[in-house]
């Protein structure tokens, strides 16, 4: 009995529009097999690629295995000629030196194999055919691909940060999206360079994770809602929501272009300038250097402006500028019945809002039980012949797609199990003694406190603190002062507010936790 190999091919879009399923074409090449009295050997199953070319994964492991048993192989079963190629002279004349060299006898099972000359001219007009509507399918998707970004819309697999939507081609991935904002905050700060906030993306759960990776994420637009392509003459709005401001984007590409350097190791892991960076000039605004000055005796310690066009030219010892702060952290310690109140405010809040995320997730899961019974019900109308398999796909799609949407939203919810006490007790404890906590914290945690505080930095002019924006968490703190200790909601203040504030108390009231 003659031995056959059979070869099945499928892009992802001809099974979406024509059904042509791996299945049903191996099924037709093994009854043409039985038929023609040939037993096969192996089969090569393509799926979701192209016949633009014959560098195809599949195809090269035929290739390699008909070679290296062209003794033992007689034919090659396949469905159609474009199942191997779309028609190209050189694919045409690569099939036909192989088919030679391995005396191997391509035969199709819906097509002409007769070995004339008049077949063969059939089959590359038929091939050469091929090719023309492979080709206007692709210039018509072209067409159709630019006026989709001409609206706005994204057209691509998504970003990380994002997965795909139908209404908006764009939405935020609750798993994925945070670690988007976290690198160009980081790397926003002129802290970090592009592989310590890799490995601070990594030490905070991001996956599959490299430098450079983290460069295109810092590099690309459509953070900020923009689509930009090659054959755009300028980048389009998209219709979907950004998760980076311009404001930060732009300051992250002045540092990736050099015109904002980078803050070095150098210039601010010396531990003995905590202060370094984040205190500024009071006639200038510009943040202040450290370094030592020779005396006769001994090295004196200073922090000093460096702009070369301050008047000023602000200096100020070492030791009294960071005894100044540590008065200054006392003072805006909060006193004990506003801490009592802000411990109520927020314990009150955060139990509404896990009261309500308690309810969505019931009402997510309730929906995702639905979903799971609708597949079932459709897989027994497909297998009991009272649905095509054209109209099973569509809809089973559909409800696998909304499984899973509702899944990821699932996975991105956190419900903390314990009570919030012990937490606010950490918290309210770090609030109570934040100046003892800045003087026994390291250089980085230090830095850290500074920035929870006065996120922009404060001026110093001998005798105040300046600071032009707070911390959400002290503007609260603000704010239950000015309401005289009002028991009452606040009116004017989200939950959103408090859950900023929760989350930069968490970083504040354990230190080890830096990001």
């Amino acid at each position: 009995m003659q031995k056959a190999v059979i070869y099945c091919r499928v892009s992802t879009e001809e099974q979406a529009k024509h059904g042509y399923s791996l299945g049903q074409q191996e099924q037709e090449c093994m009854e043409f097999a039985v038929k023609n009295g040939y037993e096969v050997v192996k089969i090569f199953r393509e799926k979701g690629e192209s016949a633009k070319d014959l560098i195809r994964t599949e195809l090269k492991r035929m290739f390699e295995f008909c070679a290296e048993h062209k003794k033992d192989i007689n034919v090659l079963i396949f469905w159609k000629w474009d199942r191997l190629s779309r028609g190209e002279q050189s694919d045409y004349h690569v099939l036909g030196q192989f088919f030679e060299r391995t005396n191997i006898k391509p035969l199709s099972v819906t097509e002409n194999n007769e070995d004339t000359p008049e077949a063969e001219f059939l089959r590359w007009i038929t091939q050469g055919t091929s090719r023309y509507e492979w080709r206007k399918i692709c210039e018509r998707t072209k067409l159709g691909m630019r006026g989709a970004v001409n609206k706005g819309r994204w057209v691509n697999l998504a970003p990380v940060g994002y997965k795909n939507d139908k209404e908006k081609s764009l939405i935020p991935c609750p798993e994925n999206a945070k670690y988007i904002k976290m690198a160009f905050e980081l790397f926003a700060t002129g802290l970090y360079s592009q592989i310590e906030v890799m490995e601070k993306l990594r030490q905070a759960g991001m996956k599959d994770l490299n430098k450079n990776k983290v460069g295109r994420i810092l590099r690309n637009k459509v953070y900020i809602g923009m689509l930009t392509y090659s054959w755009l003459d300028e980048p389009v709005r998209g219709i979907f929501e950004p998760l980076i401001d311009e404001d930060t984007f732009y300051k992250v590409q002045a540092i990736l272009d050099g015109k904002k350097p980078l803050i070095t190791g150098y210039k601010r892991n010396r531990e003995e300038f905590p202060l370094r960076q984040y205190i500024k000039c009071p006639y200038c605004n510009k943040p202040l250097t450290a370094s030592y000055s020779k005396g006769r005796n001994q090295k004196y310690a200073y922090y000093h402006c460096h702009n070369k066009d301050c008047m000023l030219k602000f200096r100020i010892r070492k030791d009294r500028l960071e005894e100044e702060f540590k008065k200054h952290l006392e003072v805006i310690k909060p006193k004990k019945e506003l801490l009592t109140l802000f411990r109520s405010i927020l314990e009150d809040v955060y139990n509404e809002e896990i009261k309500e995320q308690t309810n969505l997730k019931k009402q997510l899961e309730n929906e995702l039980k639905e979903l799971n019974e609708s597949k079932l019900r459709l897989t027994k109308k497909y297998i009991d012949d009272k649905l095509s398999e054209r109209d099973y796909k569509l809809v089973n799609d559909d409800i696998e797609q909304a499984i899973l949407d509702k899944k990821t939203i699932l996975a991105g919810m956190e419900i903390p199990e314990s009570s919030i006490n012990q937490f606010l007790d950490s918290c309210c404890f770090a609030l109570n003694n934040i100046k003892s906590l800045w003087e026994s914290g390291g250089l980085e945690f230090r830095q850290r406190l500074q920035k929870l505080i006065y996120p922009e930095g404060a001026s110093f002019d001998l005798s105040n603190f300046r600071t032009h924006k707070k911390s959400v968490i002290f503007e609260f703190l603000d704010r239950l002062t000015d309401n005289k200790f009002n028991m009452g909601r606040m009116m004017g203040f989200e939950p959103t507010n408090i859950g900023t504030t929760i989350r930069g108390l968490n970083r504040l009231a354990t230190p080890a936790i830096l990001y």
